[in-house]
């Protein structure tokens, strides 16, 4: 990792904290793999150093292109990795004289291309390549012979594919498309393209019963078919193909169980001999070769005794071994081989114990010169936030992934409003290697009072204003078997919490005692839920507690013994004399139609509750007395990609939160004598990345912080998820100007 690189973007960082309307870090990054799955890397080299692109499914869903440099001696300059394009299937590159062009395939069946400099900045943001539908491959699909960019790709036609060939200038300019290979192509889902630097050259297989058979085809300097069938170079599987800058050499799989095997096709296309390799084990992945100015480099994936390894081998450039065969990465597969001209680099995909996976590289010049690196760095990825404010402070809890398993553990850290951080990267609230989840803070105007879920139930931990643990050890709550989150409110001194028991789908309160750091001896039945329950919020209304949750309604499916959960939601509601845990109310029907209604959230005026969910049309309100009596609704927020919403009173009116599409947003609502006074939607945080699951905090009459998780593509996080604070002070809507 380059420590001066990150010294430094850390610095510029916190100096820009001072600016008004700043986002505040929950904490200061720490730094790891990537989460979850990176696969499919592809190299290629500027003459220098190289660069190394893979698909990555770090905090998104579907596949986003990475990227990283790496120097000709293994050094890493792009630590935190750069994000070159979103929601890709796979994409392939080559070096241009000036720029990396990248070829991007798409879910959507489109091409797009992008260009980075030697210095790994965006030159050309990802745009549309005029192209048809096609499929493509992930490996080699795009080579150049130093004037022209050849791209293969394939179309389904008629229920078969078609292969064909695309010819773009330097500067990724389609220059022709659809030039149609011979229709003996094979089944391979795209051909294979290389360059000696002046022509180029296609490889493709097909497969007959048991036979595999790998076929070339010589291209002109346009990009043309030089002759109208493919010629067989024998039997074989996962092609490669190099050039040393006049004729070329094949490296594939033999079909035997145990062999590998070499061809050189010289420049006119005369087919050389097959040269066996001597590797024992059986191939089971692609394989790579490239040219290293004297020789050639060739990777392959065999498989060991209880994994598969990559072993490299080099060959003259008839395809002759020169020496034994030696081990260049384990857990391996997936490789690709890159050289400068006196250097190779090779990356593949380790597929660790956690079930992820990584992206490993390292140079080999020719033989092993750099010790096996990871390439695929990011910060921890942060989500689910919560906190509370002390007048003074911020104490903020959050789940934090820092390993390649991505099991979350529960961290918590003080924030100023002016973005210190008294506890550094934050301190975990348990030492215990279990899986942490679902963080809540309050604070009862003496200590907080942090809890989270493990797997066997639900804990709290009182920490005080110096961000020490008051307490030796996490409390478990009694009878706290859990099913989905809970949530907890104070008043007073005492704290009740509730959650949705984990066998049946009742909904369960408990008190304890700030003071004295005790639980009541058993949890209370609140209510039976008529159908499976979740999402439990409360919040106090002086000695009276309102709780709030979603029912699933379940439906029947016509010719299955399964019923169907998600077809509905309603929510609902009890409320509770907490003194004497008395049970108020029957269950509230406070959102109860033929229409889908969820993830409610609850506050309290000093008068009655506002409780606030999302329906078909956006976010919705209902007001309700401490007795439990339904008053009038007021529609919040319209919109149909809205999510769940977050509220507080601040002692002036409500403060609503909730996502719209990929950005936070936030509403007041004052409730004046029968009608309801809206001021306005304004943003919280609406950038070009990703924002999500907003949490407001009260911190005083007419102010409170939003916390939110954002995916942070910044190079000082790595595109994973991260916390971030921001103070409505900063961000308040500007008056509507009077007529």
């Amino acid at each position: 990792m380059n420590a001066r690189r990150l010294f430094i973007l850390v610095t510029m960082f916190i100096a820009a904290l001072g600016s008004a309307g700043a986002e505040i870090p929950a904490a200061p990054p720490t730094y790891g793999p990537a989460e979850f799955i990176q696969f499919n890397p592809q190299v290629v080299s500027d003459g220098d150093n190289f660069l190394v692109l893979w698909t990555d499914l770090r905090a998104s869903a579907l596949p986003n292109l990475y990227a990283t440099r790496v120097s000709s001696t293994g050094e890493v300059l792009d630590p935190t990795n750069i994000r070159v394009a979103e929601k890709v299937t796979s994409a392939s590159a080559v070096w241009t004289g000036r720029s990396y062009l990248v070829v991007v395939t798409q879910p959507t069946g489109t091409f797009s291309v992008a260009m980075l400099d030697r210095e790994g900045r965006l030159l050309l943001p990802p745009r549309s390549l005029n192209i048809g539908a096609f499929l493509a491959s992930a490996k080699h699909p795009l080579a150049t012979n130093g004037s022209k960019v050849v791209l293969a790709y394939s179309r389904l036609e008629n229920s078969a594919l078609t292969r064909h060939l695309a010819v773009l200038d330097m500067n990724g300019e389609v220059l022709e498309s659809d030039i149609a290979l011979p229709s003996d192509s094979g089944d391979l889902a795209t051909p294979i393209v290389t360059s000696n630097g002046s022509e180029f050259l296609v490889l493709t297989q097909a497969t007959s019963g048991n036979k595999t058979t790998v076929s070339m085809l010589r291209l002109d300097a346009n990009g043309h078919p030089l002759g109208n069938q493919f010629i067989a170079l024998g039997e074989g599987r996962f092609p490669s193909v190099a050039s040393d800058g006049n004729d070329y050499v094949v490296l594939l799989g033999g079909q035997a169980s145990s062999q590998f095997i070499a061809r050189k096709i010289a420049r006119d296309g005369t087919v050389g001999d097959v040269k066996t390799i001597p590797i024992t084990a059986a191939p089971d992945d692609t394989t790579t070769l490239a040219w290293n100015g004297s020789e050639y480099l060739g990777g392959v994936i065999t498989v060991g005794d209880s994994q598969t390894n990559l072993q490299a081998v080099r060959l003259r450039s008839d395809g002759t071994v020169i020496d034994a065969p030696f081990l260049a990465g384990s857990r391996a597969s997936a490789p690709a081989i890159a050289s400068n001209g006196r250097r190779s680099y090779v990356s593949w995909v380790d597929a660790n114990p956690t079930g992820n996976s990584d992206v490993m590289g390292r140079v080999l010049a020719p033989t092993p010169f750099s010790d096996p690196a990871r390439l695929d760095t990011s910060a921890g990825a942060q989500r689910h936030p919560a906190g509370a404010y002390d007048g003074t402070q911020f104490l903020t809890a959050w789940e934090e992934s820092q390993n390649d398993s991505g099991q979350p553990r529960v961290y918590f850290g003080r924030v100023t409003s002016t973005g210190a951080h008294p506890d550094g990267r934050g301190i975990r609230v348990t030492s215990n290697e279990t899986v942490q989840r679902d963080p809540r803070v309050i604070y009862d105007r003496t200590r907080f009072l942090v809890g989270w879920q493990e797997q066997d139930a639900i804990y709290v931990r009182r920490i005080d204003k110096n961000g020490q643990f008051i307490d030796a050890a996490p409390k478990a709550v009694p009878g706290s078997c859990h099913a989905g989150d809970f949530d907890m409110a104070q008043d007073d001194g005492t704290t009740v919490l509730t959650w949705v028991n984990c066998t049946t789908p009742d909904i369960m309160v408990i008190r304890f005692d700030d003071n004295a750091g005790t639980f009541d001896p058993q949890p209370t039945l609140l209510a039976e839920a008529e159908n499976p329950a979740l999402h439990a919020r409360i919040a106090f209304g002086f000695d009276i507690a309102l709780v709030v949750w979603e029912e699933r309604i379940v439906t029947p499916v016509p010719n299955s013994p399964e019923p169907n959960f998600d077809s509905q939601g309603d929510v609902r509601g009890a409320s509770i004399y907490v003194p004497s845990m008395l049970v108020l109310t029957d269950p509230l029907d406070i959102a109860v139609t033929e229409d889908e209604e969820g993830s409610p959230d609850v506050a309290w005026d000093n008068q009655e509750f506002l409780v606030t969910y999302n329906d078909a049309e956006g976010i919705n309100g209902r007001y309700v007395d401490p007795f439990g009596d339904l008053l009038t609704d007021t529609r919040i927020a319209t919109g149909e990609s809205l999510g769940s919403s977050s509220v507080v009173y601040d002692g002036v009116g409500f403060v609503v939160a909730f996502n719209a599409g990929d950005d936070v947003f936030a509403s007041r609502v004052r409730r004046r004598s029968d009608s309801t006074v809206l001021e306005g939607k304004f943003a919280v945080a609406a950038s070009s990345d990703v924002e999500s699951d907003p949490n407001v905090v009260l911190m005083g009459t007419g102010r409170v912080g939003f916390l939110y998780d954002r995916v942070a593509t910044e190079a000082l996080y790595g595109g994973v998820p991260r916390v971030f604070l921001r103070l409505l002070e900063n961000i308040a809507p500007r008056p509507r100007p009077t007529r």
